[in-house]
């Protein structure tokens, strides 16, 4: 049976963080869920919809069989009467793994956004340190 990974309030407690900054997971700026609901099943739609919800730097060219898959699963789910239980599986699973739920973005270290040049832009006053 495996260990469970410590929680991050616990490994800061323990200074984790001050021995190996590295250790420490990445952030994401996504936007907050709002009332969003799509139904569509043609299948162009529902990739740019997957390419939207997707955290920013993550999906690569590489990913398109994956996405592809997402797409096809999505579509299934949509237009079943009753969902099978391995569908949902299943594509929780390609979800989890493209960083697309809560733990798979927690898993994930994303791309450092370099900082805009404060001299470089007329806002310079207005962003934050």
């Amino acid at each position: 049976m495996t260990r469970r990974k410590k929680n991050l309030s616990h490994l800061e407690l323990v200074g984790t963080f001050d021995k190996d900054p590295a250790a420490r997971r990445g952030e994401f700026k996504l936007d907050p869920i709002g009332p969003y609901r799509t139904t569509s099943i043609i299948p162009a739609e529902v990739w740019q919809e997957v390419i939207a919800m997707a955290p920013p730097g993550v999906l690569t060219v590489a990913d398109a069989g994956a996405v592809e898959l997402v797409v096809r699963m999505l579509i299934d789910l949509r237009t079943a009467k009753r969902p099978t239980p391995a569908l949902c599986t299943a594509l929780s699973t390609v979800l989890y793994r493209l960083g697309m739920t809560p733990v798979g973005r927690a898993a994930l270290n994303p791309p450092e956004i370099p900082k805009p040049d404060p001299e470089a832009t007329p806002y310079a006053q207005f962003l934050l340190p």
